[in-house]
């Protein structure tokens, strides 16, 4: 982490973060690091100014960037940060930053707008052949209680590659930390994928599921 950024949060942490508006505001235009940084960061202080630097850096000339504002934008739950993040998919073009703004829409998207988005959703899986891509959207689908998502997110984990096994894992974690999701079937999940854990990464984020079933369900 950045100085200009250790020294931010120190700061945040003695005064409040409405007193330090000016110094986020700057550091928003500063170094992609320090952007990056910010936009991280960003995502444990959900607040109106929070989410409109994040909705701002959306739109960075730096895909790093753009990623780390739609991942913190996941932590708002708001029909702004929804409205933004849907825009945001229709304009992107990097595959892992798309992956990204669908995980904040399945967390963002109000219940009103829940119909449409699923037909959005819908449309891009019928064309879509990239595993991460599809993994995002069965998540995105399982978050508004789509109780057919998780056996697509089962057979998808089967199949597919080391990284991908992790975004689910990961993904299924965030779940449960956001109080999201069903915790019995997420055990479920778990149970099976505990015989398939390829390689070390994998099994560090099985580790991090498990904790979080074991913290829902004992």
């Amino acid at each position: 982490m950045s100085t200009e950024i250790e020294k931010l949060e120190a700061l945040i942490n003695d005064n409040g973060y409405d007193g330090m508006k000016p110094e986020i505001e700057k550091l928003a235009t500063s170094r992609v690091s320090e952007r990056c940084e910010l936009a991280a960061m960003l995502g444990d202080y959900a607040n109106s100014h929070s989410e409109k630097i994040l909705i701002g850096l959306l739109s960075d000339n730096n895909v790093k960037v753009r990623i780390e504002a739609a991942q913190s934008l996941c932590a708002f739950r708001s029909p702004e940060a929804y409205e933004a993040l849907n825009v945001c998919l229709k304009r992107e073009k990097n595959v892992l930053q798309k992956g990204y703004v669908i995980s904040g829409i399945g967390y963002n998207c109000p219940d009103d707008k829940k119909a449409d988005t699923q037909k959005l959703l819908f449309s891009i899986l019928d064309n879509e052949k990239n595993n991460y891509l599809r993994i995002k959207i069965f998540c995105a689908l399982y978050i508004w209680g789509d109780q057919g998502a998780i056996s697509e997110i089962m057979n998808l984990y089967n199949r597919c590659g080391s990284s991908n096994k992790c975004t689910i894992l990961n993904d299924l974690a965030d779940m449960l930390e956001r109080n999201v999701g069903d915790a019995e079937d997420i055990k479920a999940f778990a149970c099976v994928a505990a015989r398939n854990l390829p390689g070390f990464n994998v099994r560090g984020a099985f580790e991090r599921l498990r904790v979080n079933v074991d913290r829902f369900l004992g």
